[in-house]
């Protein structure tokens, strides 16, 4: 039986280990090199065609050009589908987006133009998410011919019912849906009829996740609450929250699983999320993930209490990237034992809340995992003075069996130019508080540029670590009477085996020291840590960082300790 016919009956589970293999095995180029190609294994059974497609990430638009009255397209996949096949890319899109106005689905145009370009029942099978991004009308004077429709005639309404329809049959398993009002200094102001609340509330319908995106400050969210049923999702993206969002989100709170908002400022507004107008708390039985951020460092010029709420008895995940700004500890009320990720950024004012609510003690949230705390810059200085392990000590006791952990600053406006001296104070205090955290997996230290003496300590002081997260790398000074030539022997009589389990240290920034540093303190890493293989970074540094290593690990100093070295070299030679 030839090769090809056992590929052809190779069972999908096998398959699906090829093609991990292939996407994420040890062939991997392990300084980020391009992957083995799989396009040898797309035509050789149809089991991989099956896999590889269901892992392609890919997008489709559509937009309707007013200019030339016609329906233009564009798509954009993941490399992983540059490959030729006789299959429309079209139908293996997860995303759809539509670029269209008000008056093109009240006129019919729209859907005409869609089943003119054979756009029909079940074009887009893999669709899960749909972004209809409503824009304004052109300006009369760029010439562009726009229909008068009078959007409440009977006509009108069959259109508007015959174009939500043929989007469910267009792309059946739709799951998420955002709609988009967007302004463009070229049209008109784009002012929402008064038919569009009802248009939005009935794409909406179409499944259960809301997504609102919004660049306009004409376009308000105030949907028909009577034609939202079982919403699960609600993400809202826009300039601002205003009241009619918040009534919204507090209408599906009985079964709403995440909630996600985002804004410029929310102007004190945050407090509607929990408590209506006329005084009745709002409770989320069902909220698993809730997500608040905001570009604005100032947005609350009070800080609300709320006696006796419970609002997320359920939630796993709680993510606010803005300042604390509630009054109490409402948010942390009932789920000590369920949060499993936590995402913060203390202020003074937080600190002292949090502490003076004990919301987080040693023996509480036993069973969060992910642990990322940002403070504001200077709040070492300003809020405990010299004092920075008290800092730490309050940062390690969140969540205090963590196995991942992301500490960093909050830069403002001003500080982006350079490292808060405030983190390295951080540092000295948390590598004498990490013995009562052996189980820390993945560090973060956000802005931090680390030397390789510190990353050495931290590494010894987690047995456990397997990554370690800084901006950057440094050398540092030599060690005290120790020469160049001397430095691995000193390593080695030093940090011993420092870790059997350590791997990988992410850097974003590595131009500092040049490829020879970044050479010569992998050589050092992998001496004292026999798992470590390489420095991971956005871009691939094996050209580079290849020629150094090997050179500098046949100079004198480095050959007497080659057998140390073999697990490295074997690692990049597969």
């Amino acid at each position: 039986m030839s090769i090809e016919s056992h590929f052809q009956r190779l069972p999908l589970h096998v398959a699906q280990l090829i093609v991990n293999h292939v996407l994420h095995g040890s062939g991997s180029d392990l300084f980020g090199g391009p992957k083995p190609s799989l396009k040898p294994l797309l035509w050789a059974c149809r089991n991989f065609r099956t896999i590889v497609f269901s892992q392609v990430s890919g997008s489709f638009k559509l937009w309707l050009d007013r200019h030339q009255d016609q329906l233009k397209s564009e798509w954009r996949f993941t490399p992983l589908f540059y490959v030729q096949t006789s299959i429309p890319k079209y139908r293996f899109a997860k995303e759809l987006s539509l670029w269209l106005d008000e008056q093109s689905v009240y006129s019919g145009k729209i859907l005409d133009m869609l089943l003119r370009e054979s756009y029909d029942v079940g074009t887009f099978p893999m669709v899960r998410s749909i972004l209809f991004r409503f824009m304004p009308l052109p300006l009369p004077e760029d010439g562009a011919e726009v229909e008068s429709v009078d959007i409440d005639s009977a006509a009108a309404e069959a259109n508007f019912n015959a174009f939500v329809q043929h989007i469910k049959l267009m792309a059946p398993n739709v799951s998420n849906i955002k709609v988009w009002g967007s302004d463009d200094r070229r049209y008109q102001p784009f002012t929402p009829s008064s038919r569009f609340q009802t248009l939005s509330a009935r794409l909406y319908m179409l499944t259960s996740h809301i997504g609102f995106v919004s660049t306009s400050e004409n376009l308000r969210i105030d949907l028909p609450l009577n034609l939202i049923h079982n919403v699960v999702h609600v993400n809202h993206d826009s300039s601002e929250c205003n009241d009619q969002v918040f009534s919204l989100i507090r209408y599906c709170a009985p079964t709403l699983e995440s909630l996600a908002l985002s804004a410029r400022s929310f102007d004190d507004r945050l407090a509607s999320l929990i408590c209506a107008d006329n005084g009745a708390y709002t409770t989320y039985p069902r909220l698993l993930t809730l997500r608040i951020s905001s570009y604005s460092n100032a947005d609350s010029s009070s800080e609300p209490t709320f006696k006796n709420a419970v609002p997320f008895p359920s939630l796993r995940h709680l993510h606010i990237n803005k300042y604390y700004t509630f009054g109490d500890d409402v948010l942390f009320r009932g789920n000590s034992t369920t949060l499993k990720s936590l995402q913060l950024v203390l202020s003074p004012f937080a600190v002292d809340l949090l502490t003076r609510h004990k919301v987080f003690t040693p023996t509480s949230h036993l069973n969060l995992q992910i642990v990322k705390v940002k403070h504001i810059t200077g709040l070492i200085e300003r809020s405990f003075h010299a004092a920075a392990d008290n800092y730490m000590r309050f940062v390690l006791m969140i969540g205090p069996n963590a196995v991942v952990r992301d500490i960093g600053s909050r830069k403002t406006a001003d500080d982006f130019h350079g490292i808060q001296p405030d983190t390295h104070l951080l540092l000295r205090s948390a590598l004498s508080l990490f013995a009562e955290h052996p189980w820390i997996n993945v560090l973060a230290l956000s802005d931090t540029r680390l030397e390789l003496w510190d990353g050495f300590n931290i590494i010894k002081s987690l047995p456990l670590l397997t990554d370690l997260h800084t901006d950057g790398i440094t050398f540092g000074e030599m060690p005290h009477d120790v020469t160049a030539n001397e430095l691995p022997a000193y390593v080695v009589t030093t940090y011993g085996s420092a870790s059997e389990r350590f791997r990988c240290w992410h850097i974003i920034d590595y131009r500092t020291g040049g490829y020879e540093i970044l050479a010569s303190c992998v050589l050092l890493l992998a001496l004292v840590c026999p798992s470590f293989s390489y420095f991971a970074h956005p871009y691939s540094l094996r050209k580079q960082i290849y020629d150094p290593i090997v050179n500098l690990s046949k100079s004198a100093r480095f050959e007497p300790f080659m057998p140390r070295l073999e697990r490295l070299f074997s690692r990049w030679q597969h």
